[in-house]
């Protein structure tokens, strides 16, 4: 098989000091040796992150496997290539064949789709088992009349008077200091989430920071797609979405 290896490291300093790029690049070769395979070239991307694939040694690579050139990309390790599960699917669903060293991934033969399909097959029944025994946990414990969430800290009295102080104009700074007690010592941050709190209780701050995060990520995790989820779990990431 004709391979075109591929290095990567993410900072300066890496780049300056060459022993990991030596080291991805003396893997890659020895693979190659000791399974027979030809390496048409090696294409190294210094100081260049993996959140994407806006790098110009992996544009070149990626083009000559497009045209022909060579089989597929080789890899020390998946996170060289991307960091990206969305990346790495869209290179796979491409036609684009991988092959990592560590994770013994060979995405251009039969064999190696199998093995991220068996590995997504996997990580589906995981997280629906995981999900399953949850449900049951929770059900069991609102039989039995305890009540799920974090309780505010603050109370609803105080979530009053915040507001009323902060109606009034004073500063956040100004309703710690007048909410503060020998028990409980008010911050300025503190009175900030009062003022927030509706009247159920709920900081209205961490349900709307966490409705952003749920609209920026595309979702629950859990929604993530059989192969998606095992390209998250070889690559390390939770959502799959980016990750430095």
């Amino acid at each position: 098989m004709r391979l075109i290896a591929y290095a990567r490291v993410s900072t300066d300093r890496q780049a300056d000091d060459g022993v990991s790029l030596a080291d991805q690049e003396a893997r890659c070769a020895a693979y190659a040796v000791a399974g027979g395979h030809s390496v048409v070239r090696t294409e190294v991307d210094a100081a260049r992150s993996a959140r994407d694939l806006d790098r110009p040694a992996l544009a070149r690579a990626l083009a000559s496997i497009r045209a022909g050139e060579a089989d597929a990309i080789l890899v020390t390790r998946l996170d060289r290539l991307t960091r990206s599960v969305r990346d790495l699917a869209h290179l796979v669903e491409t036609g684009v064949g991988i092959v990592s060293i560590s994770e013994s991934i060979d995405t251009s033969s039969a064999a190696g789709r199998m093995v991220l399909n068996m590995l997504g097959a996997v990580a589906q029944w995981e997280r629906e088992a995981i999900g399953e025994r949850t449900r049951a946990a929770l059900r069991h414990v609102r039989a039995n009349g305890t009540r799920l969430g974090r309780p505010p800290v603050t109370t609803p009295e105080e979530a009053a008077r915040a507001r009323a102080l902060r109606a009034e104009g004073a500063s956040y700074a100004k309703i710690a200091e007048a909410l503060s007690t020998p028990e409980r010592r008010w911050s300025a941050n503190a009175a900030l989430r009062a003022c927030r709190q509706n009247e159920r209780g709920t900081d209205e701050t961490l349900r709307d920071s966490t409705r952003v995060r749920r609209s920026v990520l595309g979702g629950h995790p859990q929604r993530m797609g059989t192969v998606r989820a095992a390209y998250a779990r070889l690559l390390g990431c939770r959502d799959g979405y980016d990750h430095a």
